[in-house]
């Protein structure tokens, strides 16, 4: 994992990193004229009740997850693609901020750590909007086919518990 930018790291050198491991456990520093002191990494996605996005910087010993990954795209390669579907483009600062919308909705909505939220969209641009902000409210993803019948459905969200599902209407 690389540093975050715009996370400082206490007790790190000016020109020294962080590096950990895929546990999120801190296992040595880099030093390099060129750097300054950052943290490990983003914990993820934050969002105040706006959806405005807020990153909370990672700690000793925390675990980044997907959401980070879609915070750190953003804040490297905010204006290229992310998603395309025929016409349409979303960056990565815009699928950030759309996710950051969903995941406002959905903590209004009372999802939090361990929630489980199912998603049962095609590929379009709803779905990674769905997915990043259902990690972003702290929702654990439940994909599930769009074209499943109503029985399978049941079962799904019976069986794993879903809080709240995201799908597609067909006109």
């Amino acid at each position: 994992m690389h540093a975050a930018a715009g996370c400082t790291r206490q007790g790190l050198a000016t020109g020294t990193v962080a590096v950990v491991d895929r546990r999120g456990r801190e296992t040595g520093s880099v030093t390099s004229p060129g750097l300054s002191s950052r943290a490990v990494g983003y914990a993820g996605l934050g969002h105040d009740a706006t959806g405005a996005a807020s990153k909370r910087c990672l700690t000793e010993g925390e675990m980044a997850n997907l959401s980070s990954v879609l915070a750190q795209a953003a804040a490297d390669h905010g204006g290229r693609p992310a998603v395309r579907l025929d016409g349409l483009v979303l960056t990565y600062s815009q699928l950030e901020d759309a996710a950051g919308r969903a995941a406002a909705l959905l903590s209004s909505l009372g999802v939090g750590p361990g929630d489980r939220v199912a998603v049962m969209l095609p590929n379009v641009p709803a779905f990674p909007i769905a997915f990043y902000g259902a990690l972003g409210a702290g929702g654990i993803v439940v994909p599930m086919n769009p074209l499943l019948k109503s029985r399978e459905v049941a079962y799904y969200l019976g069986d794993s518990g879903a809080k709240v599902l995201f799908a597609w209407h067909a006109a």
